[in-house]
């Protein structure tokens, strides 16, 4: 069972404001479902408690490739958020504070971002 700091976060719905062309139904509805709960495990707001939570924020840290479901759509997710956030000319306001709440900030990011 989930911790209630874990359940927290998984009943926060997400939105990704992530192109239809670019993304699934079935990606879009995985980000809109777990997007904030796996956003607070790539930040570190909280702890994984599980192997596979704990291979998660591995992907996330550039030191293992995305395997899983999670791990792909969320690996494809950080890698459009990051070419928005070089191309600010592309990205509106709304993008741009999801980018910030995200902590993608900047250039120098590494294929799956900079996480701390």
């Amino acid at each position: 069972m989930a911790s209630a700091e874990h359940m927290k976060y998984r009943k926060m719905e997400f939105q990704p404001n992530v192109p239809d062309t670019l993304f699934s139904e079935d990606e879009i509805e995985l980000l809109v479902t777990y997007g904030s709960w796996l956003a607070a495990l790539m930040r570190g707001a909280i702890s994984p408690e599980t192997p596979a939570q704990e291979r998660f924020v591995e992907v996330c840290n550039g030191n293992k490739n995305p395997e899983s479901q999670f791990e792909k759509v969320w690996a494809k997710y950080i890698k459009r958020k990051i070419w928005e956030s070089e191309n600010p000319d592309y990205v509106g306001k709304q993008e741009a504070d999801l980018l910030v709440n995200l902590g993608i900030t900047g250039r120098g990011w590494g294929v799956y971002g900079h996480f701390k």
